[in-house]
């Protein structure tokens, strides 16, 4: 996450009142939203199966250290649990050794995650999660001489069942990189040479927190106070490309901090906004160039407390999007109708307990 001086001093920034956004966005918007709730033929899962899966990060993303039960873990809720809410234990608990940042399921149903403290990578096979306890990690990819991981966060996983991470550190061999794992290295414990290295060129990739690949191909970095596109051109072999596109900060706290990002079955971008305490959605229209434009939609909780650093985002096969906050360890779920245009909605559904400590990354099982 942020480093933790960074942390500590960008969590002092002003946040500007959403008011005046919402202001600006009647005027920038003359017309239509290019957004429309997002649908599904998905079948539903038996509810008795965990869809969704979050990572408690502990002291990985707050830079504070939290000694309770359940900070090193892996969460995983049926769909009944989270279908009107609860405050009860997940149906899985995973014990890591670590607090955890990213998390990516592959196609296979294998769960990856992100150990920032210890620059590696975990796999827990699919049979794996199928009950609690502190299962050995199947497959751990550990930094190698060159620094291929320091200090990963997120991970995205492409078409070709590559997973690509993003080393956020701010210093040292690897830093400041997002670096692509191929499949076949994943297939066993060991430090391999990345694939591909993405370095950053002139401050281009800066503390990235989020990553994701929009329906064509091309990745997307969330880093300081940007959101930016590697076009799948760039991403197919090592160095350090300017982006090929960069939507920057709409100069009213848009993206004061943005966290994990996630795109729509429409190809929209979402980002959570973890300084301004909102979720923002730019039209797959906004994304075509760079600039600073006003986000399409933006997400106000109208409960104030309910967006609290926001960090983690996902989509359920229905279009309802799913959002974690650090500080109040809780994960909200926003219907698909409510995402359609500037709004402040409560969100229809909370999940809360004991069991939730900082949590951050998340992912839905499709």
């Amino acid at each position: 996450m942020w480093g933790n001086a960074r942390r500590n001093t960008r969590r002092t920034a002003s946040v500007p009142d959403r008011t005046t956004i919402v202001t600006a966005i009647a005027l920038a918007l003359a017309l239509p939203l290019a957004f429309t709730a997002c649908s599904s033929n998905s079948t539903a899962p038996p509810s008795g199966t965990v869809v969704l899966w979050v990572a408690n990060s502990g002291l990985s993303k707050t830079g504070i250290s939290n000694n309770a039960a359940n900070a090193n873990s892996i969460l995983g809720y049926t769909a009944s649990q989270i279908a009107t809410g609860t405050t009860a234990a997940p149906a899985i608990k995973l014990i890591t050794n670590s607090g955890n940042a990213g998390l990516a399921l592959d196609a296979a149903g294998n769960l990856w995650v992100t150990d920032p403290s210890n620059n590696s990578i975990a796999e827990y096979a699919a049979a794996q999660l199928k009950k609690s306890g502190q299962p050995k990690p199947n497959v751990v990819i550990s930094a190698n001489a060159n620094g291929s991981l320091n200090s990963p966060e997120a991970l995205a996983i492409d078409g070709n069942g590559n997973l690509w991470v993003a080393n956020s550190a701010a210093a040292g061999s690897g830093a400041n990189t997002v670096v692509e794992f191929t499949k076949s290295q994943l297939s066993a414990t060991g430090s391999p040479k990345p694939a591909v290295r993405l370095a950053s060129n002139a401050g281009s990739i800066n503390n990235p927190q989020g990553l994701a690949f929009d329906p064509l191909g091309n990745l997307w970095v969330s880093d300081s106070a940007a959101v930016k596109e590697f076009s799948a051109t760039q991403v197919a072999a090592s160095g350090a490309p300017v982006p090929a596109v960069t939507i920057g900060d709409d100069g009213l706290g848009s993206l004061n901090g943005p966290e994990g990002i996630t795109f729509d079955a429409n190809g929209n971008l979402w980002v959570a906004v973890f300084f301004s305490n909102v979720v923002v959605g730019f039209s797959n229209h906004q994304l075509t160039a760079s600039g600073n434009p006003v986000p399409a939609v933006i997400v106000r909780a109208g409960d104030q407390s309910a967006l609290n650093n926001p960090c983690g985002l996902a989509f359920d096969t229905t279009g309802n999007l799913w959002v974690s906050n650090l500080t109040t360890s809780w994960l909200l779920k926003f219907v698909a109708k409510q995402l359609t245009s500037p709004s402040s909605p409560k969100p229809v559904v909370f999940v809360a307990g004991g069991s939730l400590v900082s949590p951050c990354a998340m992912a839905y099982v499709r």
